[in-house]
């Protein structure tokens, strides 16, 4: 169970970059149906180094770019899932929360959608933004 406002998984995929999954709690976010939730916000991101992405999350030097290489992009979105997953198992609560995860452009809003939709995730809205959303 997390009381924490901020979750890191750190991992190194096998051509040695860097890859990182962040989660930011939004506490009690009003939604249309009348009810706030904690909403967790999710961030992916693959860079040369730990220092890289984190330095993304934390928008300060943005090393990261949106080129993909092709060169382990599948073995990162399996790790991403089974991340998710873990979360979603480990910050479980009495009280109900969402996860949001939003994408940068529209080559990872179809990879974010097949991900997403296999998970159980819908289509929403958060932050004036389209994103993939669930409760759980």
């Amino acid at each position: 169970m997390y009381k924490r406002t901020e979750v890191r998984y750190h991992h190194t995929l096998s051509d040695g970059s860097h890859i990182a999954m962040y989660f930011a709690c939004d506490r009690n976010i009003l939604y249309a149906n009348g009810f706030d939730y904690d909403t967790w916000r999710v961030g992916l991101a693959i860079g040369k180094s730990r220092r890289i992405c984190n330095d993304w999350w934390n928008k300060k030097d943005n090393k990261i770019s949106n080129k993909s290489t092709g060169k382990v992009g599948l073995e990162g979105l399996l790790w991403a899932k089974q991340t998710l997953v873990r979360f979603m198992n480990e910050s479980m609560r009495d009280v109900v929360q969402v996860i949001a995860v939003d994408y940068s452009n529209k080559q990872r809003m179809n990879v974010y959608k097949r991900l997403c939709k296999t998970l159980g995730f819908v289509e929403g809205t958060y932050n004036n933004k389209l994103t993939y959303m669930k409760e759980y």
